[in-house]
């Protein structure tokens, strides 16, 4: 895990008793707390804390909204704690047999960061109440699906045109 920070330069912290590595981000739309660790049951973990709670009167409508992200998504990350509102991505990777390979974690890694990113917009217009569940998650799954304009596209160019 270190070795992906290392390379891609990034500023870790990395607490010596417990083994948890801390990477905060800013993104392109809010800031996240990286947490990355492994047990010696073979599960490596990976969470991002979000810098937002949802209120009580919120909870419901957050948790449809995180539960709709879910039941699309290809991986289900998302998870809300109903006692106080906490939000977060969590996602386990099983390195029982064998150990953690550095592009499977940097792979798990960058998708929970891109669609922490590309979501947050929408998890906080249903945080505020200004956009009902189902219509916030049907405009974060379009903002998944629709290619960051900043990012450089992939494929082929010259396949794309005309001959």
């Amino acid at each position: 895990m270190c070795e992906v920070f290392d390379q891609a330069e990034l500023k870790y912290s990395l607490d010596g008793e417990t083994g948890v590595i801390r990477l905060p981000l800013r993104l392109k739309n809010v800031e996240i707390n990286l947490a990355c660790w492994a047990d010696s049951d073979g599960l490596a973990t990976l969470t991002i804390r979000l810098p937002v709670m949802a209120p009580a009167e919120s909870r419901a409508g957050v948790g449809e909204f995180l539960h709709r992200l879910n039941y699309v998504g290809r991986r289900k990350f998302w998870e809300m704690d109903y006692d106080d509102g906490e939000v977060r991505m969590v996602a386990n990777i099983d390195t029982f047999g064998s150990p953690l390979q550095r592009e499977v974690f940097s792979a798990v890694a960058h998708a929970l960061v891109e669609i922490a990113d590309q979501s947050f917009p929408y998890l906080n217009a249903v945080i505020t109440r200004c956009m009902k569940p189902d219509f916030a998650a049907d405009q974060a799954i379009a903002a998944l699906r629709t290619p960051d304009s900043d990012e450089p596209e992939t494929g082929d160019p010259e396949a794309e045109e005309d001959p």
